[in-house]
């Protein structure tokens, strides 16, 4: 059986790095100033890239019948 502590810190790491890159998003998207540096664009790019990464990467143990460290089924 999959330990139930394994898929808690799966989420718990997965809820606070979303916020934390959402965060430096929406606030570059919403600063009319920070939109037309060349340097913020890029952090924003930077964030969204992370973003989708960390969502597929994270998100696979919740969902998987495999246990996350061993990759056996239970």
């Amino acid at each position: 059986m999959i330990s139930y502590y394994i898929i808690i810190i799966f989420t718990y790491l997965l809820t606070y790095l979303l916020t934390d890159l959402l965060l430096v998003i929406v606030v570059i998207v919403t600063n009319k100033k920070m939109r037309h540096s060349a340097t913020n664009l890029f952090i924003a790019n930077l964030a969204v890239a992370d973003l989708v990464i960390k969502i597929r990467r994270l998100s696979a143990p919740i969902v998987s019948t495999e246990h996350p460290v061993t990759g056996s089924c239970d």
